[in-house]
């Protein structure tokens, strides 16, 4: 066997949180005998060294003298390198080099980091918050000489390798299984929460594990009482004895504030816990849940080992750590985005401008106590999140991941793959029911497949797994949608059916059945049946219930607001481009001054008067169902807005051109909660009569086309009935 010689630099033997992840990367690669591995350890800031002997510590040093005499003999033609740090220090050292980093803590990342990134073969993040941080930061440019200006982004691939954890130690434990230095430990308060980090710098405030805010609110919310209690398992840097001098210090200085007699219980046990230690801890039966209101995180391992030991977590909503919090399986901290204090400013780490997550005091504050007063509810939520995580984070689910991940880097880098080798390799399953549905054409299309898949979820053997096929563009509207398994990048090989049926046990194409489906309806006039209908119907199963993660941005919006989607920017359907929108938004506005109107839509869609705010390209697809799903009207041509609005029963009207309602409208599972008034012209010729489903219509093409021949006064009197008869507004 020709195995990969490896190079691997990382600071895999300090205490830090990129060490605990270059130990969990070193077990994956030492897993596989492909690799030959040779190690290059760093120094990781003012972090200490590991100290702990261990057989995994013996293996690095051996594997660090192997690296040396590689060194001495000449010998470093690395067919892969990988490089676990922080992008600004990536390196190109092979012949292929992937950069492994937790990414940053905050919403965007800096120019250093973008050119460095794009220096990759490939970038790997442990969460989906850290890849998006990376791939939505856009730098602008100016050459001040010429004048010339432009944008640039990280263009190398990026791909989400969870980091997880040892199951055989963070688990539920019985008292009689906790280490007997944790089973020592005693603690007056009965209930106790428990937090773990580094106290970073910064004033009061400004560390981004926020704990001064956190034994702030803590004492605040619990003054006068003994019997709750708050444990710190925290230092600065490392575990000496100044360092701990250190954070005593900085303890007192906060609770100097307030009256010694009425200060609850604060705790702070510093100093190294082994894996069995802290685990124990998280078991021990004084300790009652697990808080971070952190700023933001990578990912958030001592939230997910707690959560594995099936410990309460209240935490801040936002972040690294909600790969695996899932919605109602913790206590979810409300926050405000906010611009980082400059002492927090780390060129070209942490960048001016950037914003992280500032929990609100109330809601900390209400949350905390809650956990106290209503403690059942809690528990059973961690039970559930519990087998949550179990099931997709211990180390042998998330070690496979990471070596599917780089296999289909070296792959694609190192030799040409025949498509059933590339297809085969998205496959991490092998022994379950892997079933195949594609859909790359829009991002209404795959929308409603999501009730397609729902439905055919229902139907399927227990061990299914459905991989669904479509555009990069479009694998948002996909995200944490329980329904699917993984997204597979789009390519034409995926029309090929015995490459298909080579590689899964079902392979359902609803959209090739589409293209017959066109052509039936374009020839013979036949449109009777909803797209929605003709794939379940092509897939034999019943629709089920759609499925997008939505998502709350941070703007105010008015309290009484409509949305409107005109898509017409560059690249859109010309045949859905209304001109006389301007009228149908005066007229509105004449008769509902207390109406306000949200634009939303790419950034190059045209602006008009009348609008109250404007979100044009500041949305993704999950902010974008949060936005209207709040709305009291949407009004939009027939697109995937439309879509979203009726799905969530928010009132609509739609207007089409090219295409008619009657295929291409929307499918509501609840005929009782459809609020929607579907327009197309009167005119029985043309696309009324034999819709052409052309980006520019093919049966006008000289003139305006057929959307242009609904009136403005029809669209306004649509809407004006829809606000009524719903009575979303009090207006005589």
């Amino acid at each position: 066997m020709n195995k990969i010689r490896t190079l691997f630099k990382s600071p895999l033997l300090t205490n830090s949180g990129y060490g605990s992840h270059s130990r969990q990367i070193l077990k994956a690669l030492l897993s596989d005998p492909i690799f030959d591995v040779h190690v290059d350890p760093l120094q990781w800031g003012i972090c200490s060294w590991e100290t702990q002997e261990s057989e995994l510590k013996d293996t690095i040093k051996k594997l660090i003298e192997k690296r040396m005499f590689a060194k001495q003999q000449n010998q470093e033609n690395w067919d892969l390198f990988l490089h676990c740090t922080i992008p600004n220090e990536f390196e190109k050292l092979g012949k292929v080099n992937i950069g492994i980093t937790a990414g940053v803590e905050t919403d965007r990342i800096s120019h250093v980091w973008v050119q460095k990134c794009n220096e990759m073969d490939l970038v790997i993040v442990p969460s989906e918050h850290s890849r998006k941080s990376i791939v939505d930061s856009v730098i602008e440019w100016k050459n001040e000489q010429t004048g010339e200006a432009g944008t640039f982004k990280v263009t190398a691939p990026v791909s989400v390798c969870h980091e997880g954890f040892d199951g055989n130690v963070f688990k539920k434990l019985n008292e009689n299984e906790l280490s007997e230095k944790v089973k020592n430990m005693h603690f007056e308060s009965e209930f106790n929460f428990l937090t773990v980090g580094q106290w970073g710098n910064g004033g009061f405030g400004e560390d981004r594990k926020n704990i001064s805010n956190l034994v702030k609110y803590f004492i605040e919310a619990f003054l006068c009482r003994k019997d709750v209690g708050l444990i710190l398992k925290i230092s600065m840097a490392k575990n000496s004895l100044i360092d701990e001098f250190h954070v005593k210090r900085r303890l007192s200085e906060i609770t100097a504030r307030y009256d010694k007699e009425d200060l609850p219980p604060i705790w702070l046990l510093h100093g190294y816990l082994t894996e069995q230690e802290m685990a124990s801890l998280y078991n021990h039966p004084q300790v009652k849940s697990y808080i971070t209101l952190s700023n933001g995180e990578g990912f958030g391992i001592p939230e997910l080992e707690s959560a594995a030991c099936e410990l309460p977590v209240i935490a801040t909503n936002w972040s690294g750590h909600l790969d695996f919090l899932k919605k109602g399986l913790f206590s979810a901290v409300d926050y405000e985005l906010k611009d980082i204090p400059d002492a927090a400013v780390w060129d070209p780490i942490l960048i001016k401008g950037s914003r992280w997550a500032a929990v609100k005091e109330d809601d900390a504050k209400h949350r905390m106590k809650k956990m106290v007063s209503s403690y059942f509810k809690p528990t059973e939520w961690a039970k559930e999140l519990g087998k949550e995580v179990r099931s997709r984070f211990e180390l042998q689910f998330v070690n496979q991941e990471f070596l599917n991940v780089i296999k289909q880097c070296l792959l694609k880098q190192m030799v040409k793959l025949s498509p059933r080798e590339d297809l085969a390799s998205y496959i991490d399953t092998p022994n379950d029911y892997n079933v195949f549905y594609s859909m790359p054409m829009s991002a209404g299309d795959v929308y409603i497949s999501t009730a397609v898949i729902n439905g055919l979820r229902k139907k399927l053997p227990e061990n299914a797994k459905i991989y669904f096929a479509t555009q990069e563009k479009y694998k948002d509207i996909l995200k944490n949608n329980p329904d699917v398994y993984k997204v597979i990048p789009w390519n034409d090989n995926l029309l090929n059916v015995d490459l298909l049926e080579s590689v899964f046990d079902l392979a359902l194409t609803p959209n090739v059945a589409t293209h017959y489906i066109f052509s039936n309806w374009v020839r013979k006039g036949q449109y009777n049946r909803l797209l929605a209908e003709e794939y379940a119907n092509f897939c034999r199963c019943e629709l089920g219930d759609y499925f997008i993660d939505k998502e709350k941005i941070d703007i105010e919006l008015p309290e009484n607001y409509m949305t409107f989607h005109n898509t017409s920017g560059k690249g859109q359907w010309e045949g859905r481009r209304y001109e006389d929108w301007q009228e149908v938004l005066d007229n509105l506005k004449s008769l509902y001054p207390e109406l306000k109107i949200v634009q939303v839509g790419l950034s190059d869609e045209p602006e008009f008067k009348n609008i109250d705010v404007d979100l044009r390209g500041k949305l993704n697809y999950q902010q974008l169902a949060g936005v209207i799903e709040k709305s009291l009207l949407h009004l939009s041509p027939d697109t995937f807005s439309m879509h979203i609005s009726c799905s969530l029963s928010v009132p609509t009207v739609a207007i089409f051109g090219c295409s008619v309602p009657q295929c291409t409208g929307p499918w509501v599972k609840d005929k009782s909660k459809a609020k929607y008034i579907l327009l197309q012209s009167e005119r029985k010729t043309g696309c009324f009569s034999r819709p052409c489903y052309k980006n520019r219509c093919a049966n006008n093409p000289e003139g305006n086309s057929t959307i242009n021949e609904i009136p403005a006064e029809e669209i306004f009197k649509a809407c004006e009935k829809l606000l009524k008869e719903y009575e979303v507004l009090n207006n005589d």
